[in-house]
């Protein structure tokens, strides 16, 4: 059963080659800051809102609204690495 599957991966990849899709792209800085490029964020915004008891939910669709694209997942992320940048210099 793996190889079945793994001959229908094989086959979709030479089709996406075939159709334009280059692998080769997602190689960007290996090592270093290996993945997707970091969305420009307000963090003390963030850190604020979140001081004034709203939930991350809540924070994302605030920064939706002032116009940054950005979900919950991405709040949080932000704001444990603030607080975990201000809590370690303490």
């Amino acid at each position: 059963q793996r190889k079945i599957h793994n001959l229908k991966i094989k086959r979709g990849m030479r089709r996406a080659i075939e159709q334009g899709y280059r692998p080769e792209q997602n190689l960007k800085h290996i090592g270093e800051n290996a993945g997707r490029e970091r969305i420009d964020l307000p963090v003390e915004e963030i850190v604020r809102l979140r001081h004034n008891g709203l939930t991350f939910a809540e924070i994302a669709a605030t920064l939706r609204g002032f116009g940054y694209d950005v979900s919950k997942a991405t709040v949080h992320r932000r704001y444990r690495e603030y607080v975990d940048s201000h809590s370690s210099s303490m």
